[in-house]
């Protein structure tokens, strides 16, 4: 290590210096408060943020941080942390610190007794993260574009579109029934709320079908200028025609609103292409989620190459 910077754990304290720091790397404002809702406990478990400080005068330099998190597996939660930020300052890099942080983060999630770390890192530092520290790729996301002026729904009135500004009535006992059958991020009830319902910058909403008094469908989404992000896309049973119908309806939604598009960003096996590619959509590759298990577990293989997750623009950090 240079002897001109030690690395270091965050402290109560530090949200102002680091939620400064962070503005000016990235360009995205963060406030403390907003630092503080984010990095948050969750699920019993810690945020873990290693700093790179500056002998000299003790300013941040370098962070890399990871938010609690579980992976569902069919139904079972498995305790981790999803990376959400990788940042040094410009006159700082290519000096081995993100390399030092990365180890020293992982470190910190052995330490907590965590068993994975997963990430979406962008091209520079995919390669750190998979030749050096032994993540492994796990799923590419697509990204689908809809055009709303093309799009009609299908909806019947009986089964109209429901709209929510808070977690849905009915969404553990779905998510019950849904986390079973797939493997994902831990999205229970608790989740959700911190996401979407308490989120500090954005306003979400809740788009739900259901059936016999049962949430049968769910999609969440925000707008950005003229264009509505879907954030999740959850159907019970992966039924495809149900699926058509949320997308169709919500399309005509963004339509009535002015939108000039819906865009999503997720894999499920062929399921996403099967609901979203009927309608007038354009797709590209996007984003690669990678995984390290930090503890050798049985259903390692299963989760890097076996089952398809379910993973969607929601799970990670370009809207928070």
């Amino acid at each position: 290590m240079d002897e001109f910077w030690y690395p270091e754990l965050v402290r109560a304290g530090d949200e102002n210096q680091l939620s400064s720091f962070i503005t000016s790397v990235s360009g995205r404002r963060i406030t403390p408060e907003h630092w503080q809702w984010k990095f948050q406990p969750q699920m019993s478990q810690k945020a873990i943020v290693v700093l790179a400080r500056s002998k000299a005068n003790h300013e941040i330099i370098g962070h890399y941080s990871g938010l609690p998190c579980a992976i569902n597996y069919f139904g079972k939660a498995i305790a981790g942390s999803l990376i959400v930020d990788l940042l040094t300052l410009p006159q700082y890099r290519r000096m081995g610190i993100c390399d030092v942080l990365s180890k020293c983060f992982l470190e910190a999630c052995k330490d907590q007794g965590l068993q994975f770390v997963m990430g979406f890192p962008n091209e520079k530092s995919l390669p750190l993260h998979v030749k050096k520290l032994g993540f492994r790729s796990a799923a590419v996301l697509k990204h689908y574009e809809i055009e709303v002026e093309r799009v009609e729904s299908s909806l019947g009135e009986s089964e109209g579109l429901c709209l929510n500004h808070e977690v849905p009535p009915g969404y553990s006992e779905f998510w019950e029934a849904y986390c079973s059958k797939t493997i994902s991020l831990w999205k229970d009830l608790e989740y959700l709320r911190w996401r979407y319902d308490l989120n500090p910058i954005r306003d979400f909403i809740y788009f739900c079908i259901y059936r016999d008094n049962l949430l049968k469908a769910m999609a969440v989404g925000t707008f950005i200028d003229e264009t509505l992000r879907l954030c999740e896309l959850m159907i019970r049973h992966r039924d495809i025609p149900l699926g058509r119908n949320l997308v169709n309806a919500i399309a005509a939604f963004a339509k009535r609103k002015r939108a000039a598009k819906v865009i999503f960003s997720g894999t499920d096996g062929t399921f996403y292409d099967d609901v979203l590619l009927p309608n007038p959509s354009s797709i590209l590759p996007m984003h690669v989620l990678v995984v390290r298990m930090l503890k050798p577990v049985p259903i390692e293989d299963q989760l890097m190459s076996g089952h398809p997750w379910a993973v969607s623009l929601g799970d990670f950090d370009t809207l928070q």
